[in-house]
């Protein structure tokens, strides 16, 4: 908890300018933050946060210099004070799942309002989480991914994602059993129940239909 005439110091990393610039513009109007820091290279925003005090750190998820989530692998590394708000377009369960495992303390999707940008950067700099109401139904459904085929929604297991993410790496039914410690059969059966979930036996399209879901 900061004090209250303290103000949180704020990094932004993005490497889109124009959203850079105007994030710039929104996070400098709070009055209860001081924003010390924007970048569009995530490895300089790194080299900043060596050196200099920062309370939190707004990023983005894709960069082509280093992505989200190895950024927040290296801030934990560095200074694991720092707490973090991810502000992106993507939520599916996928990235969601990996980026709250890696240590995002907020979530917030990008084109959200100013009050909810705001309310993130209130709750994270006070040592609470934040995540916006369609990041919140991810994760309170315990990540449990969901298809939704022909209005119908379809539940995705633990189990059958960790089949699928071990057919997208090319291993065979034998080669998953001897990972997972399980039966060749219960591969198959495992297989052939994601294929009536997904409502096709062929693995190039189950595999298409995994990643248009963000489940691979």
């Amino acid at each position: 908890m900061k004090d209250n005439h303290q103000l949180t110091k704020i990094i932004i990393v993005d490497d889109h300018q124009m959203f850079l610039d105007g994030l710039k513009a929104l996070v400098s109007s709070i009055n209860t933050v001081q924003l010390v820091g924007t970048f569009s290279d995530p490895r300089r925003a790194i080299d900043f946060v060596w050196s200099n005090p920062v309370d939190v750190a707004i990023l983005d998820v894709s960069m082509p210099q280093m992505s989200g989530a190895d950024f927040l692998k290296k801030i934990r590394e560095i200074r694991p004070m720092v707490r973090s708000i991810v502000l992106s377009m993507h939520k599916d369960v996928k990235t969601v799942r990996k980026l709250v495992d890696l240590g995002a303390n907020g979530y917030v999707l990008k084109g959200a309002e100013y009050a909810i940008l705001k309310e993130a950067i209130d709750s994270v700099a006070n040592g609470k989480n934040y995540f916006d109401a369609e990041v919140s139904d991810v994760m309170s459904s315990g990540f449990t991914p969901v298809l939704e085929t022909q209005g119908r929604q379809i539940t995705i297991t633990k189990r059958e994602l960790k089949i699928l993410e071990l057919l997208s790496e090319g291993l065979s039914s034998e080669e998953i059993a001897d990972r997972l410690f399980i039966s060749k059969h219960t591969v198959s059966t495992h297989r052939k129940n994601i294929g009536l979930k997904f409502e096709t036996n062929r693995l190039v399209e189950i595999l298409a239909k995994a990643r248009e879901h963000g489940f691979i």
